[in-house]
């Protein structure tokens, strides 16, 4: 996370009008940005994802991160607390929703830093990093208090493990050849980026979306099952399956199918 010289306001609002609520000052994750400034959702989203894979957080944990972040930016709050500031919060929020038990305050302050200031040297462990460790604490319960403490969802990622483990039993010696467990949860993951297409689709119709997008692009065919999908799912098609391909690599990827 950025260092701060000096304490920059915080403003700690509440649910109805961030805005009226009392000012509590501490250093915020990054530097005041105008509300013409503010980065992008996507950008703040890619952030997260960044933050989460360097700290080895549950990939659950990064897509629950995302979501919350995702239900701030229907709020005003977004207009008053850094973007990045809040981003985070949804870090260890998540991180205790989902009990991803590694993951330490500590450790999410220095990775923070670290990607936001690629160009500092590691931040020191003095009174301004207790100092930025205890707002952002008080920031975690400020995003709690936004989201009326509502912080349950469920996630694809039991269904794409079930759907993995039955594959696995099907063509062992191509999961032991590739990385197939690990690329589709890593779609899956990237897939949060765009929220509106996770919150649009049903978790079957994510699980076989990233897993399918696995098996393609390493060329491979399920044995005896080239459209292993309606094993899976009676309400999934060719047709379907493919617009859904189209969706992930053109919104989330920036690529197109051929």
């Amino acid at each position: 996370m950025p260092e701060s010289d000096s304490d920059v306001e915080v403003i700690a609002g509440s649910s109805s009008s961030p805005g009226s609520a009392s000012e509590r000052r501490g250093p915020q994750v990054t530097a005041p940005v105008s509300a013409e400034e503010a980065p992008k959702p996507r950008v703040i989203y890619e952030y997260i994802v960044r933050c989460c894979v360097r700290l080895e957080a549950l990939n659950r944990t990064c897509c629950a991160a995302i979501r919350l972040m995702h239900r701030l930016y229907e709020r005003k709050i977004v207009k008053f607390i850094c973007n990045y500031s809040l981003a985070t919060a949804c870090i260890m929020v998540a991180a205790k929703s989902e009990e991803d038990s590694g993951i330490r305050i500590r450790d999410v302050v220095n990775v923070s830093h670290r990607i936001l200031h690629p160009e500092k040297p590691p931040i020191e462990v003095d009174d301004s990093f207790w100092t930025l460790r205890r707002s952002l604490g008080r920031l975690e319960f400020v995003v709690l208090r936004e989201l009326s403490f509502d912080t349950y969802m469920t996630h694809p990622h039991q269904l794409l493990t079930l759907y993995l483990d039955l594959l696995a039993s099907w063509m062992p010696e191509e999961f032991e050849k590739f990385d197939i467990r690990e690329q589709a949860f890593a779609i899956l993951r990237d897939c949060h980026i765009v929220p509106e297409f996770v919150l649009e689709h049903s978790h079957e119709s994510l699980a076989l979306v990233a897993l399918s997008l696995v098996l393609k692009g390493h060329d491979l065919y399920v044995p005896n099952c080239r459209d292993f999908y309606t094993v899976f799912s009676k309400h999934m098609s060719e047709r379907k399956l493919r617009h859904l391909e189209e969706e992930v690599l053109q919104d989330v990827y920036g690529q197109r199918l051929k």
